[in-house]
């Protein structure tokens, strides 16, 4: 007897979809297996078709939110994952987020480098440079303690050196 068998009271039927009515883990349909949490759909796979190799995720092949069907789960990858949806338009991927962020930062960034240069060889007080540049004293200290902006020009700036 499949695992699917002994979860089938626990989900309700919807046009073909075995959709989970128990608790969920960040969104996905989960149940304790002895003293652990395990994420249904993987539980499923894993008693029908074996172990789940590195790198591989469960999902499911139809649109239904908390859907467990044995026959709408598949095995894929992240990369593979992300192909299908930014076809569709719905996941971007990394590369398209990392230009969004550099133009947000480019477009809302109050301090150019040579001002931070600036602030850390003043001798001005935070509240003197924080008005200057338009910034919180907060955000001066945090520059002047190497916090933000931070200098990897010295092999030491990770460390602690100043």
């Amino acid at each position: 007897m499949s695992l699917f068998t002994d979860i089938q009271h626990r989900t309700r039927d919807d046009a073909g979809c075995a959709v989970w009515r128990f608790s969920c883990c960040n969104g996905h349909p989960a149940m304790r297996q002895g003293s652990k949490t395990v994420l249904v759909r993987r539980a499923i796979w894993q008693d029908l078709h074996g172990d789940i190799e590195p790198g591989k995720i469960v999902r499911m092949t139809c649109e239904t939110t908390g859907c467990v069907h044995p026959d709408h789960i598949q095995l894929t990858t992240y990369q593979r994952l992300a192909k299908q949806l930014g076809s569709l338009g719905i996941m971007s991927g990394p590369v398209r987020s990392a230009k969004i962020a550099a133009t947000k930062r480019a477009k809302y960034a109050k301090l150019t480098p040579d001002a931070v240069q600036e602030i850390r060889a003043s001798e001005e007080t935070g509240r003197a440079m924080a008005k200057k540049f338009n910034v919180d004293e907060k955000h001066i200290s945090r520059i002047r303690l190497n916090r933000c902006w931070k200098q990897f020009s010295s092999p030491w700036a990770g460390l602690g050196a100043m």
